[in-house]
């Protein structure tokens, strides 16, 4: 099934266009899968069906319905996912937009929800922890077949956070998971280039000094309790331009990184009080380090073993995919869009994230249909609709950022994405 706006504006309303899948067989004992891929356009899809692109999709749409469906009002992602969650009209479940105004000043928040900052005891203890506040009102579908005795499996769907507590089954809570630091994703470029520390749109820029070959910066965490006082941590690095490495000293490590290459999974930990600690974990990309240094890291995110804010159900399973798979993002909005449009990524590595995460979230979901015990499992990606929005101006001659350079390299970005969602529907069509 297509989710979109109307038939005149699909290509434009990417953000909003959810393309679900409804895959259902009958065995003893009836299971139904739910897929979402978010902002495909129907447009480009039944091109590529018909050109035989979509193998998997052409097989799906002659065996059961296929066919638009209307996009909420207003057409907004948090908005038409809510609907889908809920089964309810805006005007119902309460969410417009992804801002919503404060009516005394008019200041812009989280459409969707906000975070609600731990409070401590004069002791330094917690007197209450971080939370996270879902303004939408309704009872999600899934809830609604776990209290009617269904075993329910809820991968990634956005705008679902906090996960719902589940009798029998368990969830991962996708976009709507916010940084440690409260925001929906602060990424930080450590540069050369920059004089001062900067703050940018979803991110911040770091100088980096260097004496003696070696810079000095301090990683802002998240805001002690009570105070206007970040908690910090410091690292250094050291370079060296001819062999173009860098040495990133962390507190409890040391990482070595070769310009364009990727760090493990950091472990940080801010301190709050002499009682309270929060966790975090990150990666560093070294995107230059010869005559120019210049170092991105990702944004903050929980730490599924103690996490600031349980982002699964029961809290437990997080841990549990932990145990599984090693460290993964846990960061709802998981693609750094903010970086790209600050240059503090390319486009080749966006696209490279794009692929392992969209491989990443296959996995789990493969594996989670092995395991079984589940009468539902819904699973959603959201690669498809960043790369509509990023790269749509490669594809679209009209566009007054299309260049020729950039369609040659770029210029099927938004198909690629779509063939690995065929690739996706096929392996669970297989496991079913």
């Amino acid at each position: 099934m297509f989710r979109s706006s109307s038939s005149s504006n699909r290509a434009r309303f990417l953000l909003t266009a959810t393309f679900c899948f409804l895959i259902s067989v009958a065995h003893a004992e009836k299971q139904v899968v739910v897929l979402g891929f978010d902002g495909v356009d129907p447009d480009i899809a039944r091109e590529m069906i018909d050109n035989r692109e979509l193998p998997n999709l052409k097989k799906l749409s002659e065996q059961g319905t296929f066919t638009d469906l209307g996009s909420s009002n207003p057409p907004q992602s948090p908005t038409a996912w809510s609907s889908f969650s809920t089964g309810k009209h805006p005007g119902n479940h309460g969410i417009y937009d992804f801002l919503l105004r404060t009516p005394s000043n008019y200041r812009p928040g989280v459409g969707f929800g906000s975070v609600k900052q731990p409070q401590l005891n004069a002791d330094g203890s917690y007197r209450s922890r971080a939370t996270f506040q879902n303004i939408r009102k309704g009872r999600t579908f899934w809830k609604a077949a776990d209290s009617a005795g269904l075993k329910t499996k809820v991968l990634s769907v956005p705008f679902a956070f906090p996960a719902d507590s589940l009798e029998e089954g368990c969830m991962l809570a996708g976009l709507g998971v916010p940084d440690l630091r409260g925001t929906t994703s602060t990424f930080f470029l450590m540069t050369e280039a920059a004089k001062e520390a900067q703050s940018l749109s979803g991110g911040k820029k770091l100088p980096l000094n260097f004496s003696g070959g070696t810079a000095q910066v301090e990683i802002e965490g998240l805001r002690i309790p009570g105070t206007r006082e970040y908690s910090k941590v410091g690292i250094s690095l050291s370079v060296d331009r001819s062999a173009k490495s860098l040495s990133i000293q962390l507190p409890n490590e040391t990482i070595t990184l070769n310009e364009g290459e990727w760090s493990p999974w950091v472990e940080w930990s801010f301190t709050l009080s002499s009682k309270v600690e929060a966790r975090a974990i990150s990666r560093f990309h070294a995107l230059a380090a010869g005559d120019e240094v210049r170092v991105y890291m990702t944004c903050l995110q929980f730490d599924p073993n103690e996490p600031f804010i349980p982002f699964t159900a029961p809290e437990g399973y997080g841990k549990e995919l932990f145990e599984r798979y090693g460290h993964f993002k846990t960061i709802g909005w998981i693609f750094d869009t903010h970086a790209l449009r600050q240059d503090a990524l390319t486009e080749e590595l966006f696209l490279q994230d794009v692929a392992n995460t969209m491989t990443w979230r296959e996995t789990l979901t493969l594996d989670e249909m092995d395991a079984g015990g589940y009468d539902l499992l819904i699973s959603a990606w959201t690669g498809t609709d960043r790369v509509g929005h990023m790269f749509w101006h490669h594809r679209d001659t009209e566009h007054p950022l299309h260049t020729a350079e950039g369609h040659a390299k770029f210029g099927q970005a938004v198909e690629d994405t779509y063939l690995k969602m065929d690739e996706i529907v096929g392996k669970v069509m297989g496991k079913m």
